[in-house]
Formats: structure tokens, C-alpha cells, sequence
């Protein structure tokens, strides 16, 4: 048994097999594609994983330490694990989701997981839409704000990557995977160029080595 995240709050091992019980429920039912949870998710059930990566549970216990008293935007959410856990353990938190059927099955989570506990909704917002677009002009932004990219490798233009960097000063603060922020960075080289460039517009920044093993995570200020 792991230890939990807050003292008095939602478990972590019961929030790991909540939402994997919801992603099992979702693939028997819909299947793979339809149910939006595709091979990223599957392959959770299918090895036996749980519904909180190693990573989510890393980064829950470093915003729950770090960023208390901040509102905490996940962008590329998927089904929204990692705001619900960091909501049900007294954050203020929302997450952000373009792709439609991705969408809908983390929809069916949150009402799922309200339904045992209705103090999440009002702690956790899911945000339909494209970064920064959806964000922009929006109550989420503001020097209290901090954006969460875990896992958002997902074929980035550069015009799109530049506008979602341009859109950090709204916010105060950032916290990315160097690694998969846009595209899927493997080269050291290509992951320094991407920390120089926010950094240039950052009024701190520092790398994050012993967040996550196997991660690159970095935090930036604005």
C-alpha cells in the first residue's frame, strides 16, 4: 500500500482502483477507439497496471507539496485522472481535452467519480477544446494559475507550439515534460533548445531531474 497523498483524504490506492475500474468498464463496453481511451489507456488494463500511472502519482505529490494555495490546469488531460486525484485531495483544479471520444469517456468518469464524492464539483473543472485557444480570455489564467503538461506528444505544429508558448505569461506558473510537450523529443540537444526558449521568456526556470524517473520535467515562472 502506498502512502497517501494528504492526511484525511481520498486514498491513493482507492483512486488508482476507482479509475481503473472505470477504464476496464469503458474498453468492455465501447471498445478501444470508441471509447476514446485508445492504446494509451488499454494497455493499463491489459497489464494490469492501475489507473494512475507511475508518473501522475510523481508529479500528484510534487503539486500537492509545491503548489499549495495555486490553481492547477492540466492541458492534454485525457480522462482527467491526475486533476480528480489532486482535486480530491484539496486542490482547485481543471483539464483540458480536445479529441472527442477522449472526451466523452472523461466526462463519464467525472460524473462517475461525483457521484461518490459531489465535493469535486466543485474543485474540478473538464474543459472541452485546443490549447491555448479554450484558455484563453477564460477564468483560468492569472499569477495563481500554474498549467501541467504531463504527456502531450501529440504532433504540435510549430505555429501551434509557438501560440501555446506565447500564452505561458498568462499564467504564473509552468511545469512540462520536456520530453513530450507538442512533439516527442529523444534528442538531449532538441530538449535543451525547448527549455532555452521558455526560459528566455521566463522569470525563473529550473529542470526538475528527480521528479519522475524516466521524465523531463522543468518548471518555469512568469
Amino acid at each position: 500500500m502506498r502512502r497517501n497523498l494528504t492526511p484525511g483524504k481520498v486514498g491513493i490506492d482507492f483512486l488508482d482502483g476507482f479509475i481503473h475500474g472505470a477504464i476496464n468498464d469503458a474498453l468492455a463496453k465501447d471498445g478501444i477507439d470508441t471509447s476514446g481511451l485508445y492504446q494509451f489507456y488499454a494497455v493499463r488494463v491489459q497489464k494490469r497496471l492501475g489507473g494512475l500511472s507511475e508518473y501522475e502519482e510523481h508529479i500528484a505529490r510534487y503539486a500537492i507539496e509545491r503548489c499549495a494555495g495555486r490553481r492547477v490546469v492540466e492541458i492534454g488531460t485525457g480522462l482527467g485522472e491526475l486533476p480528480i486525484v489532486l482535486a480530491l485531495n484539496g486542490m482547485t483544479t481543471a483539464g483540458v481535452e480536445y479529441d472527442g471520444n477522449r472526451q466523452r469517456a472523461a466526462m463519464a468518469l467525472h460524473e462517475r467519480i461525483a457521484s461518490c464524492f459531489p465535493e469535486i464539483l466543485e474543485r474540478y473543472e473538464f474543459i472541452r477544446g485546443s490549447f491555448p485557444e479554450t484558455l484563453s480570455g477564460s477564468a483560468w489564467t492569472g499569477a495563481d494559475v500554474t498549467l501541467l503538461f504531463t504527456n502531450v506528444g501529440a504532433g504540435w505544429d510549430a505555429d501551434r507550439t509557438g501560440r501555446a508558448i506565447d500564452f505561458f505569461t498568462n499564467v504564473g506558473e509552468i511545469i512540462l515534460d520536456l520530453r513530450l510537450f507538442g512533439v516527442v523529443r529523444e534528442d538531449a540537444a532538441d530538449r535543451e533548445e525547448l527549455f532555452a526558449r521558455i526560459a528566455a521568456r521566463a522569470r525563473t526556470a529550473e529542470l526538475l531531474p528527480d521528479l519522475s524517473p524516466g521524465c523531463y520535467f522543468a518548471r518555469f515562472t512568469f
